[in-house]
């Protein structure tokens, strides 16, 4: 207790040595609260304009998100095949790997600002071309590779281009390549995609609507190839039909 004391006793003591130094300092910090809460759009404005200039302020997130439309029509498809398929994530240069609006003008590449696509265009192109395959009807099942999901032929794609070229017009490009593997790993057939579309302007809805035309004829050639290929090599062995009818 006596301990106690004695200590409370030299907190007391000092107090009252530094009671003006504390006094002021809490007179000086009410004065600069009160100046903060009377300037804070000013000192907001400054943080902000700092942070700009820095480039440490927060991303603007986009004001318009965009996605591929896959194709409803596939005139000379072949009948359908009791076959599964699998598309693994497509390969693509750094540069592909983006959800942004690739711009070419002479060589020079930009994006499109306040917009961008959906997903990252490798996984927006497999998402697609599954979609495309399930909307053909013309295989029994494609998927993502998974493990509950046995497969009898594999897709390999190579993103190769996924932008608008300005010159000489505004033109929505599409280039990508296929490999189609069997169960075996052996190569039945590889080819290279192209699609392209005039776009009307560089802004949201009409770069949209661009390259919906490209991948609509792209992605057309792919499935009606792709499905061809399976069917005449030999697809709907009884062991696929079960793996089928037991998911």
């Amino acid at each position: 207790m006596q301990t106690a004391r004695q200590t409370l006793q030299h907190i007391d003591n000092l107090l009252a040595e530094n009671s003006e130094p504390l006094h002021n300092a809490i007179t000086n910090f009410e004065k600069f609260s009160g100046a903060l809460a009377r300037n804070s759009d000013r000192v907001d404005g400054i943080v902000t304009g700092v942070e700009r200039m820095t480039g440490s302020g927060p991303a603007a997130p986009p004001s318009k998100i965009i996605t591929l439309r896959a194709p409803q029509a596939f005139p000379g498809l072949e009948k359908a095949a009791q076959a599964q398929l699998v598309v693994p994530d497509p390969t693509a240069l750094l540069m592909l790997d983006t959800r942004k609006i690739l711009i070419w003008s002479n060589d020079q590449g930009s994006s499109l600002a306040d917009t961008q696509w959906s997903d990252n265009l490798p996984k927006l192109l497999q998402a697609k071309v599954i979609e495309s395959f399930d909307r053909a009807g013309s295989l029994a099942a494609v998927a993502v590779p998974n493990d509950a999901f046995k497969a009898d032929y594999q897709m390999l794609l190579d993103l190769r281009a996924f932008q608008i070229a300005r010159e000489p017009m505004p033109t929505a490009q599409i280039e990508f390549s296929a490999k189609i593997l069997n169960r075996d790993g052996k190569t039945i057939g590889t080819r290279i995609f192209q699609g392209s579309a005039a776009v009307q302007a560089i802004e949201a809805s009409a770069v949209a609507a661009g390259f919906d035309r490209a991948f609509d004829t792209a992605a057309r050639d792919l499935v009606v190839w792709g499905s061809a290929l399976i069917h005449a090599s030999g697809a709907g062995q009884p062991d696929s039909a079960k793996s089928l009818s037991s998911q």
